[in-house]
């Protein structure tokens, strides 16, 4: 099973972050040339630990493990949409705010899955948007990219979800396995 460990987003802001989506889509025009492929999720999600390939033996005690992670609730609002790579756009995201409290939950889940998966300090709190095969015009990508402007809609991160990932035709169908809320203060 492929599997990957994500805060919630609610249904509110998986809505906008579409329409968000559906614009970056819209700069495809015969002037720009922009892209040759682009995937945008049905659902998003802020992954903060992605497990790939999780052989069925190993699941229970994965499952164990992440049930064990206590971290309080928090509030959370959307940022700007940014690229991973100016030079080489793959990604296409939008950032969560404050970073605090997503580094820290990083951390305690990091340190909750230690005895079955080695520390990864590569994480930065994001949404994925779109994956772009490839652009033509990047810098005139970029520039309309820019001027998308995101309002800073607030919610809460209340529980964790783990979801198993299944590559089908029309991209990625993540199905959720079991939540883990996190605590309310």
């Amino acid at each position: 099973m492929r599997l990957f460990l994500s805060c919630n987003i609610p249904d509110k802001i998986n809505s906008y972050l579409l329409s968000l989506a559906e614009e970056i889509h819209s700069l495809k025009s015969k002037e720009l040339d922009t892209f040759a492929k682009l995937t945008i999720p049905k659902h998003f999600d802020l992954t903060m630990k992605f497990f790939g390939e999780v052989p069925e033996a190993l699941f229970e005690d994965l499952k164990k493990c992440v049930e064990s992670i206590h971290f309080p609730c928090f509030k959370a609002s959307l940022q700007k949409i940014q690229v991973f790579n100016p030079e080489r756009i793959r990604i296409i995201w939008v950032g969560v705010a404050p970073n605090e409290p997503f580094f820290a939950l990083h951390k305690a889940v990091e340190e909750a899955l230690l005895s079955l998966y080695p520390l990864d300090p590569r994480f930065s709190p994001h949404i994925t948007l779109a994956r772009v095969k490839s652009v033509h015009n990047r810098k005139l990508f970029l520039e309309k990219l820019q001027k998308i402007e995101v309002e800073p809609l607030s919610f809460d991160v209340d529980q964790l979800i783990l979801f198993q990932s299944k590559t089908e035709t029309n991209g990625a169908v993540h199905t959720p396995l079991f939540t883990v809320p996190l605590e309310f203060n």
